[in-house]
Parts: C-alpha cells; structure tokens; sequence
C-alpha cells in the first residue's frame, strides 16, 4: 500500500473512531458535530507530522546546482597560462544551467551567462555553505567546479550526505602541484645577542615526486640569516622545520621583520612567503620578581603585558637562591639563576617587586631604589621607600570605593563597578607625602575609614608605585572584577610608563601586527573604558590608497574597522569619553605583502601588515 492510501485509510479510521466516542462515551449536548470535527482535525494533523508530506512547488527548481569556486587561487596559471577560472567557466556553459553558485567566503547565485565577465577574489574557499545553499533551492545533485584547495572538505562531504545531495566535484586547471608556507611561529620578542628560534611549517597542494625536499630560508629585514630543508608533505600534512639565527644586538630596541620563503619557489609564488615581525630588545622592558610568590604575580603579569604592549618577565623566589621563570610558553617553569634574575632587574626600564619588606635581599632593595620606574607590591612587614614609609597592616576587611579622588588618572578610573569585588587585607593608615596621590581608595567595612589604595609619586626623575593593600588577585576570577583588575593596573602601568621610549603599548593600538585579507584590523584600549575610537587610516609613504576616517565603539575594549586591501597603510587613532579625547595613539605600519592569494589551508593569512607605535604624545589623530 502507498503513503497516500495508508494516510487516507488512518484518517478514516480515526474519524470513524471520533464518531463511535461520541456516541458511546461522549454525554448527549449542543455542539456535538463541532466537537466531533474538531477532534478528527487533532487526529489529522498528528498523522500529518507523522507522515510529512512534501509539497510540490510551483516554482520548481533545476534538480541539479552548478558550484564554481570563486576562490583567488583559480586565477593561478598553469604552465601554458592558463587558470583554473578559465576551465571552469568553459565547463560551466556546456551544463546548460540558467544560473550558478560562485562559493568562497560565502555563496552567491550569478547568471551562467555572466560568469566569464567575473574575477574570482574571494579568499577563502568554504564549500559547505554553497551546498546548503543549493539544497534550500531543492537541488539534489551538486556539480563542484573547482581546483581542490578547499577549505572546508570534510564538512562538505558531510553537509552532502546529511542533506541526501548527490555530489561530483570536478578539479579544474593545469594540476600543478602548489607548495605553500602555511605555519610561521616566530615570538613577539627576541633578546640580541642570544639565539632566535622561529617554526616554519611546508604544505603541498598535491602528492610530490618521490624524495623531494624543500628549501626554506629566513631573512631578517632581507638579508638572509639562516636556511633548511624538509621532506615534501603529502596532501593533508604539513612538515615541519626549525630555523635559528642570533640578532645582532643594537643600541636601541627594534622592530625586525623575518621573512620565511621557499627558496625554490613555485609556479603559485604568492604563498610561497610569510612575514612575522618580531622586537628585537637590547634589555628587558618590564621586569616582575615575586619574593614571596601568591596568586597575584598570577594574574598581574598578563595585564600588564596587555597594557603595555611590551614584554613583560616574570621571575617566582622558590627558596634560597632559587627562582623559576613565570609566564607562558616554552620557558615557563624554568629555573633561573639568581644573577641572571638580579641583572634583569637592574637593567628593566618598569620594575615590578612583589612581596617586598625590609627583610628582603640587599640586591632587591638596592634594585628598587634604582629603577627609573618602579612597582611594589609590599608583604606584610615594614617597608620604606623615598619619603614613604609602611608600617604595619591594619585589620579588618577593607572594600574598593567607587569614589575616584583627584589624581592625574582620575578621569580614566571613573565608573568602576566596585559591587560584588572580595575585600582586601592589610592596607596601611598612612598620610600621602606632599606630591604623593592614590587612584582609588578601600574602605574599612564599606564604611570606615579610607586608606589609600595604591601610593603613586614622583622621587627626582624617578616614577614610583607602592600597593598599600593586598589581595587585588581576588578581583580576576570573575568577569566584573577582572575588568576592574585590568583596569586599574593597566592605568598605574600606563602613568609609570609615560614618556618611556619603550612606550610600544600606546593607549589605543592595534591588537595584532598581521591581518589577514578580508579580515578586520581590531583596535585594544586595555584597561580604559572607553566610549569609542576615531580612526583615520591612509597609504604609508605619501601613497593615498582606501585613505578614510572613521568612529568606532569599543566592546570590552575592543573595536573593529573595516577590511582593507593588501598595502602598506598608516593608522592614527583617538580614544574618546564622554567626547573628550582621553587616549591617542599615532601608528604606522612598516610593510604589507600581499600572499597569499588562497592557500591550501585556512590558517595562511592572505595580506600581512606590521606597524610600530609611537609615543602617546608624538602626533595628533
């Protein structure tokens, strides 16, 4: 028996059962028939989700869908010249389809007609959405015309066989294999004179001859500094090789660019590189030694990173003599020798010391008195610095006021969420010697007495930051007092830091030297609060390429602007409250190389852009 004669013989069944309840079951009363037909309707439409019957459509559409990749990597020549785009659209007129779907980023329908009068340029190539697409509009078998490099392959596969599409991808273009430099790992810092090592990672688009190796070189601002060789990968691997080189040491600090290139290169040359920059340091910049380690070198080590926008060292005192590197990464947990910690400190232009008290090493006092910006975070002992000098903690439990007091960083600290923050221990019922201010004030019970939060002056030439409260570590395990954390370090970070020449943490900066094509440049202000970014973006080098100003609103910190071509730009940026411009920032970006134009896998960025940032006050926006 057919669905429909099954259906029809249920709904019979179930209207001559509707009939039988009501003369057997069913009290006699007005209404009866209205009652039986409304029940036989329920019966109905249960049968109905049980069934599911498919509609037809007046508009019926082709049974099959013509998929054609739209990816930049069809216009790669073979060895005749000839691209992948070309055959596709050769293939494509000999289906005699209407209409197309171009896939890439994401699916577009276009006349079969026009198709030869487009340019791919899209710079991914996610097949899955083109199939769902072409699901939607009730095709049921799939034509893919496209060279192979597709991102999404298996969850095409999958999309296809969920959605019962019978699917026939048909590769285009010369098969030239395409070896391609998908992984570039190098770090964002880099001491002179000591060894650099960077992660350089080789993938093929097609199974190479049999021992085939490949050549890698690295450059440093071009010059080549070191270069090895790896075995060709199969499809779907990537083989990788370690290259290191020492930076000669200079000066000043700089801003090295490392180009990792196949020295062969290939008939496809636009992923055939990778650029990544890295700061070449002469010295450490910021320095955090815990001499009684607790939770708080944890947590205050990442923000000021953040702030910053520097490297930022961290040394633990484990006992005697020893200390342990903390942070991420490779050297996380390692152990340090007490003259290697000692010459960090003395040589860091922010010096962090937690867990300082008279007590402490005579190489930590005479490095805090030394430093020409200095952070402490006292222990629980007596401790004196400059005109300031702590006395014992007092007890109790002490809560953030959301009252700010005037202090030259009063205007960034204003709006504080201070409600559900855990208290802090121990601060000092000290007077603020004349110069002397704090950013926030505790409060005993909530409504006690104040203590200063913090101490903050000037000694000389010297910037100095003393904690007068402990226990700020607690903030930073849920999201509002993680914010408030960020916040109020980031502040104290940025005014000790002022003027510094190693000022690269500029108020507002770009999150990441390197975006992708199609990608949008994000914006940071750590720390801040901010209301929105200003944004004026032009060619670097006089050139006026997409020169345009914008507005931007920052969510948690953090803003995106639109994509931007491939090229060298410059970007000055305002960071406005309330209309009133409170943070500045002038970057310019050093070198952009447009590669590449698809790769084999998603993770190679398509433009590179680097930039270095200047000095808070070096320019308007």
């Amino acid at each position: 028996m057919s669905r429909t004669g099954l259906f029809a013989l249920l709904a019979l069944l179930a209207f001559g059962g509707t009939i039988a309840l009501y003369r057997r079951w069913e009290p006699r009363g007005p209404g009866r028939p209205l009652l039986v037909a409304l029940r036989w309707a329920a019966s109905l439409l249960v049968l109905l989700l049980l069934f599911n019957p498919a509609i037809p459509r007046s508009d019926e559409r082709p049974a099959r869908a013509i998929l054609v990749d739209g990816s930049l990597s069809m216009m790669a020549p073979d060895a005749s010249g000839r691209t992948p785009w070309q055959d596709a659209v050769a293939r494509a007129g000999t289906q005699g389809a209407a209409d197309v779907l171009v896939f890439g980023s994401v699916p577009r329908p276009l006349p079969a007609q026009s198709l030869g009068d487009t340019a791919p340029g899209m710079a991914a190539s996610r097949l899955a959405p083109a199939i769902r697409a072409a699901a939607e509009e009730g095709a049921r078998q799939v034509l893919v015309l496209s060279d192979g490099r597709i991102d999404d392959a298996a969850q095409a596969a999958n999309a296809a066989r969920d959605l019962g599409l019978q699917l026939d991808v048909v590769r285009v273009g010369g098969g030239r294999t395409d070896y391609a430099i998908t992984e570039f790992d190098a770090p964002a810092w880099a001491e002179g004179g000591k060894l650099l090592e960077v992660r350089v990672g080789v993938a093929a688009s097609d199974s190479p001859a049999a021992d085939t190796a490949l050549s890698v070189v690295l450059r440093e601002d071009g010059h080549i500094v070191a270069r090895g060789s790896v075995p060709a990968p199969v499809p779907g691997r990537v083989a990788a090789l370690s290259l290191a080189y020492t930076p000669a040491p200079a000066g000043e600090d700089r801003l090295a660019r490392l180009d990792a290139e196949l020295a062969a290169g290939d008939g496809i040359p636009d992923d055939d590189r990778r650029v990544a920059y890295v700061r070449i340091t002469m010295r450490p910049a910021v320095v955090l030694v815990s001499l009684h380690p607790d939770w708080e070198p944890r947590f205050l080590l990442p923000a000021l990173q953040r702030a910053l926008g520097l490297r930022v060292r961290g040394f633990l005192h484990v006992g005697g003599t020893r200390y342990l590197r903390l942070g991420t990464g490779p050297e996380a947990g390692q152990a340090v020798a007490l003259d290697s910690v000692r010459r960090a400190a003395e040589q860091a232009d922010l010096l962090v010391l937690h867990g300082m008290d008279d007590a402490v090493p005579a190489w930590a006092r005479r490095a805090a008195s030394r430093a020409p910006r200095v952070l402490v975070l006292p222990d629980t002992g007596a401790y004196r610095t400059g005109p300031l000098a702590l006395g014992r903690p007092a007890g109790g439990e002490w809560y953030l006021s959301a009252d700010v007091p005037a202090s030259p960083v009063a205007a960034l600290l204003g709006g504080l969420d201070v409600d559900g923050l855990p208290p802090l221990a121990g601060p000092r019922l000290l007077r603020l010697p004349m110069g002397w201010w704090t950013p926030l004030v505790v409060r005993r019970g909530r409504r006690g007495v104040d203590a200063p939060l913090l101490a903050v002056g000037v000694v000389g030439s010297r910037r100095i930051g003393v904690a007068n409260a402990a226990g700020t570590w607690r903030w930073a395990f849920n999201a509002t007092g993680s914010a408030t954390y960020d916040r109020l370090w980031s502040v104290v970070a940025g005014w000790l830091m002022v003027r510094d020449r190693l000022n690269a943490g500029d108020a507002v900066r770009p999150a990441s030297r390197v975006v992708a094509r199609g990608a949008q440049p994000r914006w940071v202000a750590p720390g801040l609060a901010l209301d929105s970014v200003a944004v004026r973006v032009a060619g670097a080098n006089g050139a006026r390429a997409q020169a345009w100003d914008t507005m931007v609103t920052l969510v948690n910190d953090t803003a995106a602007t639109r994509s931007l071509a491939p090229g060298a730009y410059e970007y000055r940026a305002r960071g406005l409250r309330h209309d009133t411009v409170v943070a500045r920032a002038s970057v310019i970006i050093l070198s952009t190389s447009a590669l590449p134009s698809h790769s084999i896998d998603d993770h190679v960025p398509c433009a590179l852009v680097s930039y270095w940032v200047k000095n808070m006050e070096s320019g308007e926006a």
